[in-house]
């Protein structure tokens, strides 16, 4: 145990549990003995080698508990200090008088310490000290043993082991409140510093919780060019973005908690989202609907028309997300809008411009081959080889150029909702025919086998004999152009069930599995085409895709890089 002692020096702390504490109080009781003797005149040593023996001893003990070290010393053997000590005691007490000596009492001194150490076993140490300490008159002769009271060298020790029983109880109790005061002030001092961590866990949160508010209120706030609509489960709006404000026209306080999502779609979109079925009185058919095919089943949104304060119709891309609690609990929807109208009409004057465009081109282009075919006549003169073979690139060119400007009409036409297509039975497997025979030269030029696989001869449906053709055409000129020198393209027809399938497979360069999905998209070309420098403008798939649309079917692709492409031309046999 620790004391804090305070001085004119300053404060310290002493430790009373130390060796060289305990003998320094029976150092301080023998000075205190001779203070006496020198005061009290009965008080005087009788016999001195006894009791100058025991001062030595007592001295030498006390030097020596400051000069071990020990702390790296048992506790048994510390016990060696007190009982010398009670001994050295006992010879000054059998040199002060003995049975009569008023010093008797020191002995008590080194019995508490012997007392005060753990177990019982230091009851019973101190009581057998005790017989010898006061039997010591005794056994060095300074008494005789038919004394009288030779008795108390047996009730003597009875008084002292119950005292040192008390004091061996009394502790052992003191030893385990402080042991449960330091365990209580050890969890005081945990728990101190788990309300200080939480506490700096709670300020750090806080502020993290702040900033991440700040955060989100400056992006919620800067979305000022997007609708931002979130709402309840049955759609009741929560929260009107800034976006809202200015797009639709009402404010936050005009409709939270007082409209729903759905107020804002044009009748025309909510009888096309609502769909054909029972009466939708409360809206909720309409709701769900709307976030199904507005992204919350991992679509990727719907085209919706919503409508201003105005009424003014406005086109929009909404797309959805579901609005969930931190235990991933769905609690309402988020909205999200953009308007589509600068991007409509991008698109009208992109569409207009290129069938303008490819109106005013056709009109040369015609004119330039008319003069060609003039050229050749040979009216004004024969030509030389020379002369031919420049009209030859020049009309090539030009004829390429016409067909680019066809395919631009076309797209345009397309775009338009009208593609002009004219109907009658077909028979398929000529129109292939006559696509491979149209091929067979270009391929022969770039040293690569095209193969016309047997089957589906007889197959006969209803379309347009030359967009067919156009389409196949176009499917086998993009085989052989993306095919390397010793490849092969299989080019065939086969029956599938109710519909007719034409397939085209090379063993070309293909196409990376991250860019199928814009395969059929107007001007793009794959990245194995753009890095090989393979010549085009990207038209001639979507042109295919909206020729077999047109005619019920669909179009499928499939692609290993290094390995080919295969694409299928699947029709219905009973027409459109």
């Amino acid at each position: 145990m620790s004391v804090s002692v305070k001085s004119p020096f300053g404060q310290f702390t002493v430790d009373t549990t130390s060796p060289a504490i305990r003998q320094l109080a029976s150092v301080l009781g023998l000075v205190l003995a001779f203070a006496v003797m020198a005061i009290v005149p009965g008080a005087v040593i009788i016999h001195p080698v006894p009791a100058w023996t025991g001062v030595v001893v007592v001295v030498v003990l006390a030097v020596a508990a400051f000069v071990i070290p020990w702390a790296k010393i048992g506790p048994c053997w510390q016990l060696v200090l007190p009982v010398a000590t009670m001994l050295a005691l006992g010879l000054f007490r059998a040199g002060t008088g003995g049975t009569q000596s008023m010093f008797t009492s020191l002995v008590l001194l080194p019995l508490i310490f012997i007392a005060a150490e753990p177990g019982r076993r230091a009851i019973w140490l101190a009581a057998a000290t005790s017989v010898l300490t006061i039997a010591i008159p005794y056994i060095i002769g300074t008494a005789p043993w038919s004394d009288p009271l030779i008795l108390r060298v047996i009730f003597t020790p009875l008084v002292f082991a119950v005292i040192a029983s008390i004091i061996n109880e009394l502790s052992h109790r003191a030893r385990v409140q402080v042991e449960s005061s330091k365990l209580y002030a050890d969890e005081r001092e945990r728990r101190l510093l788990e309300v200080q961590a939480s506490e700096k866990a709670r300020e750090v949160a806080t502020r993290e919780l702040r900033t991440s508010e700040a955060f989100n209120r400056s992006v919620w706030n800067a979305a000022v060019h997007e609708i931002a609509i979130v709402t309840e489960l049955d759609g009741t709006i929560v929260a009107w973005g800034p976006g809202a404000r200015n797009l639709l026209g009402p404010s936050s306080a005009e409709v939270v908690g007082k409209r729903n999502v759905t107020d804002f779609l044009s009748e025309v979109s909510a009888s096309a989202i609502r769909g054909e079925g029972d009466d939708d009185e409360d809206g909720s058919r309409l709701l769900r609907r709307l976030v199904e095919i507005a992204g919350c089943n991992e679509q990727a949104g719907t085209l919706v028309e919503l409508v201003r304060t105005e009424d003014e119709p406005m086109p929009a891309l909404m797309t959805c997300a579901p609005r969930k609690t931190p235990d991933g609990e769905t609690v309402g929807h988020i909205f999200i809008a953009y308007d589509m109208t600068p991007v409509n009409e991008a698109s009208r004057l992109k569409d207009e411009f290129v069938g303008t465009i490819s109106h005013e081109l056709r009109t040369p282009l015609s004119s330039i081959l008319g003069y060609l075919e003039l050229a050749r006549d040979e009216e004004s003169g024969p030509l030389n080889d020379e002369q031919r073979h420049y009209l030859d690139v020049a009309e090539r060119n030009a004829n390429r150029l016409l067909s680019l400007v066809g395919d631009l009409l076309f797209v345009a036409q397309v775009d338009a909702g009208k593609v002009p297509m004219e109907f009658s039975p077909v028979r398929l497997g000529e129109v292939v025919r006559l696509s491979l025979e149209t091929a067979l030269p270009t391929a022969a030029q770039a040293s690569v086998e095209l193969v016309g696989d047997a089957g589906g001869e007889d197959v006969v449906l209803s379309g347009d004999a030359m967009r067919l053709g156009q389409a196949i055409d176009n499917l086998i000129s993009n085989a052989v152009k993306f095919t390397p020198e010793r490849g092969s393209v299989h080019v065939g027809v086969r029956q599938d069930g109710n519909e007719v399938v034409v397939y085209v497979s090379d063993t070309g360069m293909g196409i990376p599995e991250e860019e199928m999905h814009r395969l059929f998209t107007k001007f793009f070309r794959a990245t194995t085409a753009t890095k090989q420098a393979v010549p085009g403008v990207g038209l001639g798939l979507n042109i295919t895709l909206a020729i077999v649309k047109a005619h019920g079917g669909r179009l499928e692709a499939s692609s290993t890089v290094g390995s080919g492409t295969t694409f299928e031309l699947h029709l219905p046999l009973s027409g459109r």
